[in-house]
């Protein structure tokens, strides 16, 4: 019998993204990273602390009035350079996932680059329209599409880059920037994904991402900020208990 082809399980090394810096460590400390797929370690993970949630908030902040001000045409052709890119790495970000979830192999990874290609048209039609008026008086009601500043993206552990691709791109569209926070137990496919937006050529500030816990998510609820959270997840079962397993 033919032996069976090599299985690629090398992975990348994963940093905190705050605006134009990569981390390698943070104040949250980190996280030894075991491979569902082997029950092994497979990387020491940093983790980002309520102090870098606030400087990548800021980035985030300090970066708003220029991403605002970026003209629609632009924001499309970078949405949909990165589009261009997540195809060209589909199959790089597939294994990635494999390793973060233990999930079957598949070449398109929850079709994530067609929610950046999709809200790539969007960017020239967020418009503001006159809903009212009053002829006698000269009075009218309208409407101005006004994005909000900083949004917080919490995704979830079973498909952190399809859940990129749902809320990043639809943020963008609408002139927002954004921290996202992912799993630390699912850091690989979304550490290539940030590789693929500095390639694609976002401003910087626009998209920081940073691997943390339940502590880092409450700080990025929580920052004053942050205008809007967008969030993927579940509340545990009502008899669950919420502190970790006995060592045995």
């Amino acid at each position: 019998m033919a032996n069976a082809p090599a299985v690629d399980r090398s992975v990348p090394t994963v940093r905190l993204h705050i605006g134009d810096r990569k981390l390698t460590s943070g104040s949250g400390g980190t996280h030894n990273r075991i491979n569902p797929c082997t029950g092994r370690a497979d990387g020491v993970i940093p983790l980002a602390g309520e102090q870098e949630i606030d400087e990548a908030v800021r980035a985030a902040h300090e970066a708003f009035p220029v991403w605002r001000a970026t003209a629609p045409a632009e924001k499309r052709r970078l949405l949909l350079r990165l589009a261009d890119l997540v195809d060209e790495n589909a199959a790089e970000l597939a294994r990635l996932s494999c390793i973060d979830t233990g999930m079957t192999y598949m070449p398109d990874p929850g079709l994530m680059s067609e929610w950046p290609r999709y809200y790539a048209g969007w960017t020239d039609k967020l418009s503001s329209d006159v809903v009212a008026g009053i002829a006698a008086t000269g009075e009218f009601s309208y409407t101005i599409a006004q994005p909000y500043g900083v949004i917080g993206a919490i995704v979830t552990w079973n498909g952190p880059v399809g859940d990129i691709g749902m809320k990043v791109p639809a943020a963008l569209a609408a002139g927002n920037t954004t921290v996202i926070k992912p799993p630390e137990i699912t850091p690989y496919a979304c550490e290539l994904f940030m590789d693929l937006v500095g390639r694609a050529g976002f401003p910087s500030g626009v998209i920081n991402l940073l691997p943390g816990n339940a502590e880092a998510g409450a700080a990025l609820v929580a920052h004053p900020l942050v205008q809007k959270i967008t969030f993927t997840g579940a509340r545990p079962p009502r008899n669950a208990s919420l502190s970790p397993a006995p060592s045995r």
